[in-house]
């Protein structure tokens, strides 16, 4: 079976270029609430940063001055792009409504595409206002899409943003650099090439450590970038996606944030902990962050309360959040961090390092052997059986 990402280019409504230079591409994610079911925010959070770390090392070494941030992580309101997607629809078919929305008022969107079944989105369109996003990454929530004997997990859609399934992120590396590729305007190395090296624009993927660009492709995306790009390339897809772009300011940081915890030792005894989201200064509109956790030594969800892990929203001339911050002691002293980023014009906060205490009551059993109450054991043996699936699907990987 081969694994498949695919892109559409429709040359409709073309935008006009941006009269500014600009290099930082600000990455929106929005994802689906059943994806959730599936990863925690802890690892979610980890696949997207290793998505945009591979593809800012890609475009760093292609030297093609392209670096990709994310601004925010929020989650979508509903599962109508994955269940469709689940269904059999295509990816284009599946979110067309809201990934066409993203760049178009109403009235631009009605003309652009009066015969088309599906209706505007307005949240779209307003979150990527919102955020000033550059570009949008949708998370849907099924692993793939199967279509014969290919699976597809990607398809990018015009300049402007992308569509994934969370099993194309957990399962290729440089899902999103290729996608993103596709938004740039590069089409598919061609398979003579990709049978001498595998190039990040092969249509078959693979996890090669040398994965880059050809250099074609790099010349392409500076053209697109600086607005030099040779009329006369062989690439037709390029001077549709330069058009289209529409890249804009970055968001101002307006006001700072101060996070403190009423207490960061918590000993057996205690159970819960405040966390306190301070403004710097009041601001006359709502402004929102988003508070995280990550793992030192503890775990999510069990010794620490996942819901710890959301999105905090300021009201207009609010300044102070107050947040309860639950945690479960084990057998054995756990640590893990509290901080606030991706803010809606607001700096990121300072980190703090929480520490669970043990509970000297439970005792910390070591095991050994292969006892069937060994749950260490059980887990390095679906560990390796979760390897050696995931070293089968990235071998039969393929990108559109």
């Amino acid at each position: 079976m081969k694994i498949l990402n695919t892109f559409i280019g429709l040359g409709l409504g073309l935008l006009s270029v941006s009269a500014f230079a600009v290099e930082q591409v600000d990455v929106l994610f929005l994802v689906e609430p059943k994806a959730y079911e599936s990863v925690n925010k802890e690892d979610l959070n980890k696949l997207i940063e290793a998505q945009i770390s591979t593809a800012n090392s890609i475009h760093n070494n292609a030297g093609t001055g392209i670096n990709y941030h994310e601004i925010a992580v929020v989650p979508w309101v509903d599962n109508s792009v994955g269940d469709n997607i689940e269904q059999g629809q295509s990816f284009v078919g599946s979110s067309g409504d809201i990934m066409y929305s993203i760049p178009y008022s109403e009235t631009q969107y009605n003309e652009a595409f009066p015969s088309l079944p599906i209706h505007y989105n307005n949240l779209m369109n307003s979150l990527a206002k919102k955020y000033h996003a550059d570009n949008v990454v949708f998370i849907a929530s099924p692993s793939s899409r199967n279509v014969g004997d290919v699976t597809q997990i990607g398809n990018a859609i015009q300049s402007w943003g992308v569509v994934v399934t969370l099993g194309g992120l957990q399962n290729s590396s440089t899902l999103l650099t290729h996608e993103w590729g596709h938004n740039l305007g590069l089409g598919h190395t061609s398979e003579e090439e990709c049978s001498k090296k595998q190039y990040v624009m092969c249509a078959i993927a693979s996890e090669s450590p040398d994965t880059a660009f050809i250099e074609s492709d790099v010349k392409d995306m500076k053209g697109v970038m600086d607005g030099t790009i040779d009329p006369y390339s062989t690439n037709p897809w390029v001077l549709d996606h330069r058009l289209l772009s529409h890249y804009s300011t970055p968001m101002k940081k307006l006001v700072n944030v101060n996070l403190s915890i009423e207490k960061t030792i918590l000993d057996y005894t205690i159970n819960s902990t405040e966390v306190v989201l301070e403004l710097s200064e009041p601001l006359d509109h709502e402004v929102s962050i988003e508070l995280y956790t990550e793992s030192i030594n503890a775990i999510y969800g069990v010794n620490y309360d996942k819901d710890i892990y959301h999105r905090v929203t300021f009201a207009p001339g609010e300044t102070k959040k107050r947040i309860d911050a639950n945690v479960t002691h084990t057998g054995k002293d756990v640590s893990f961090k509290i901080g606030a980023r991706r803010g809606l014009d607001l700096n990121d906060s300072n980190v703090v390092t929480v520490t669970v205490k043990s509970n000297p009551k439970l005792k910390v059993e070591v095991k050994t052997g292969k006892s069937s109450k060994d749950s260490g054991g059980s887990l390095g043996f679906y560990s390796l059986f979760g390897l050696l699936l995931l070293s089968f699907l990235r071998k039969t990987n393929t990108n559109v």
